[in-house]
């Protein structure tokens, strides 16, 4: 429970450095809840860029990030009575309708009651359903921390995204391991509930402002992601409070405010190369209403200035500040356009393409053809994924991993129309000042071209916070006009938040026995295939004998160097060159590469054919997989990817041999032998 202390340590050094901030740009958001909602997400971000700077520096460890953490809270040392008083009284009790006084009890008690079942997920060790997480949001940190700097990841071209949660995350790593790097992600969670609701209450009402809340606090996937060190919660903080800025900009044409948004936009592009929609967004909307030039200039140059900084590292490393996206436009190191081709491929493989499949078809397990839709086709998938997304969510997230956590609930979709149905004649004559007009039109552009890009369901979530503020004003003006829906309305946001909780609660006790119970920990783990293979590397190899893996890029729990080895993840290992199986393996050992770990589990052989599915299922059940992996790597068949015939090949000639204690739980290791002189 060190995490949670360090946790609030950090919450209140975070908030200092941010009101220090806010006052150095001469603003306040007279509220005290989004005054501390805004001062934490700025601090967070300075905190952030600090941990890349000393990370940059070859200094990252625990005593020059905690000097470095220390000076920057000294410096706001002023702030200290500010943030004692906000924190004393966040938010101003409303006078309202008996309605709204027992909205805001019910929500209060839903927001306690989902945020422990997310709080105790945050102990548990991140496993299967974490891919992103164990792949790099904690596994490239982690390899920062091991050499104490950031450096350049050859084949996890992942490593070159923005990176300013994982910022955070490096020193969760660095004091407390995971828990505390998943808490800091549960925290942007409540800032994104708390900054809604602050939001919703100073530029809509009251109403609009907690049923906001409650619909981005009972989402399911915002749930799981609160619990899990992942990034789009950061995302959508920093997006939602610079749209909130600029609201408040258009309320006092202040140009200070411009300056914050700028800043906050900044943040959402250091964390994820997708807030260039918003950002653009933002913009264009500020310039609809008529913002001038000279003011529009401080919210350009200060996205751009802070938002800067990991593409620029990324041009260094890589040679192209959107790393691996983009090839043809600016290139890019162990890069080319058959591999730009494949990974643009494969993010476009989500959703729904030309073709519509019905729940029926799901059940049989019949995907979208990978066919190129029309523009018809396009504008068609737009207005039916809302529905498609409850209907048949797994193509939108992982199809081979479907499951309640995966869905992003039906009121986000559900209650906008309600506030273009209440639009007067009078707003509905492009009032663009209307705070309703500004957040829906940078939702509703955002929502295009999520459509007609890739259709991933987590992608959305950022979104979710704007489309709850005009869902909730939407409520509260059909209520106040018709007051006998307001009970309709009221259960359909209780009907959502009744369900996550039906769902969430009862596995509490369930989820509090593997993150404190060690037997139930291990047990846990051991259900992850490549825990097992990587707890034997760790425990039985030298600390620089590195391991490729193979169908396989969960390397967190894998104390040892290692590399990405399927060659469609880059170009850094030669297979071009190689003309067999013993130069593969001579390559490895020239680089400090002693064991390869091939997953068979993601093999595509084993979503071939069903007799390759049936082959692998009677492997699995009799323990025979070290003859599976000889006949699926067999070098005289041609496997798609060369190295797959060249692995085989280096069994076959003596050069690597399987090790039969790393091989359990549809893992094959193998370790590798220099040629004999």
């Amino acid at each position: 429970m060190i995490s949670l202390g360090l946790l609030v340590v950090l919450c209140l050094c975070a908030a200092m450095i941010g009101r220090r901030c806010l006052v150095l740009c001469k603003v306040s958001f007279q509220t005290p809840l989004l005054d501390v909602v805004g001062s934490a997400a700025l601090g967070f971000g300075c905190i952030g860029y600090a941990v890349l700077a000393v990370g940059l520096m070859g200094l990252l460890t625990p005593l020059w990030v905690s000097l470095v953490i220390a000076i920057l809270t000294a410096c706001s040392w002023r702030s200290i009575g500010e943030v004692e008083n906000e924190f004393r009284n966040p938010t101003k009790i409303e006078t309202g309708s008996s309605a709204c006084i027992w909205l805001k009890r019910g929500a209060i008690t839903t927001f306690v009651l989902i945020a422990a079942a997310a709080l105790v997920n945050c102990f548990v060790p991140p496993a299967g359903h974490e891919w992103d997480a164990l792949a790099y949001h904690l596994a490239a940190p982690s390899v920062y921390i091991s050499h104490h700097q950031i450096l350049y990841l050859p084949t996890d071209h992942h490593s070159n995204f923005p990176f300013l949660v994982e910022m955070l995350f490096t020193i969760g790593l660095l004091f407390d391991g995971h828990a505390l790097a998943n808490l800091f992600h549960f925290t942007m969670g409540a800032l994104t509930v708390a900054g809604t609701i602050g939001i919703g209450r100073r530029y809509f009402s009251p109403t609009a402002g907690w049923i906001a809340g409650l619909v981005v606090a009972t989402t399911p996937i915002f749930i799981w992601e609160a619990g899990s060190a992942y990034i789009e919660l950061g995302m959508a903080l920093y997006v939602l409070l610079a749209v909130g800025t600029c609201l408040e900009y258009l309320r006092t044409r202040e140009p200070r405010w411009l300056l914050v948004a700028g800043i906050l936009a900044g943040f959402a592009l250091g964390t994820k190369a997708l807030a260039l929609v918003p950002f653009v967004g933002i913009a264009v909307m500020l310039l609809v209403n008529k913002t001038p030039i000279k003011q529009f200039r401080r919210y350009l140059i200060a996205a751009v200035v802070i938002g800067s900084p990991f593409y620029l590292k990324s041009i260094v490393y890589t040679g192209n500040p959107v790393y691996p996206f983009a090839y043809r436009l600016f290139g890019g190191k162990y890069w080319n356009t058959d591999l730009a081709d494949a990974y643009a491929g494969s993010q476009k493989a989500f959703g729904l393409r030309q073709e519509v499949i019905s729940a029926a078809d799901d059940l049989k397990n019949i995907r979208p053809a990978e066919a190129t839709p029309t523009m018809v086709s396009w504008v068609r998938n737009l207005f039916i994924a809302p529905f498609e997304l409850i209907n048949i969510p797994r193509i939108y997230y992982d199809y081979f991993d479907p499951g309640f956590l995966n869905h992003i609930g039906f009121l986000w979709m559900a209650l906008p129309p309600i506030w273009i149905l209440t639009l007067t004649r009078r707003r509905a004559q492009v009032d663009h000042t209307n705070a309703g007009t500004f957040v829906a039109s940078i939702a509703g552009i955002w929502l295009i071209i999520w459509a007609l890009s890739m259709q991933y369901v987590r992608y959305l979530i950022p979104l979710l916070p704007l489309c709850a503020l005009i869902g909730g004003e939407g409520i509260h003006r059909l209520t106040t006009r018709n007051r006998w829906t307001a009970p309709f309305c009221f259960l359909a946001v209780g009907f959502q938040a009744i369900a996550v909780i039906w769902i969430f609660l009862p596995n509490v006790p369930e989820q509090a026995a593997r993150a404190f119970d060690p037997d139930a920990q291990l047990k846990y783990l051991t259900n992850l295939n490549i825990y097992s293979a990587s707890k034997w590397l760790n425990e039985s190899t030298d600390t620089n004998e590195g391991v490729v893996l193979y169908e396989e890029a969960r390397g967190y729990y894998l104390k040892r160097p290692y590399l990405w080895g399927n060659a469609l993840h880059s170009l850094y290992i030669p297979y071009s060159t190689m003309k067999n199986g013993r130069e593969m393996v001579d390559w490895f050992m020239d680089h400090g590469i002693h064991y390869a770990l091939i997953n068979l589990k993601f093999s595509p052989m084993n979503q071939g054919t069903p007799e390759n599915e049936a082959e692998y299922k009677e492997a699995a059940s009799t323990g025979k997989m070290e003859e599976l992996f000889l006949k699926w790597y067999n070098p005289k068949l041609d496997q798609g990817e060369k190295w797959r015939r060249m692995i085989g090949e280096a069994v076959v000639l003596g050069a690597a041999t399987v090790v039969p204690e790393a091989s359990v739980r549809h893992v094959v290791v193998l370790q590798f032998h220099r040629a004999a002189k």
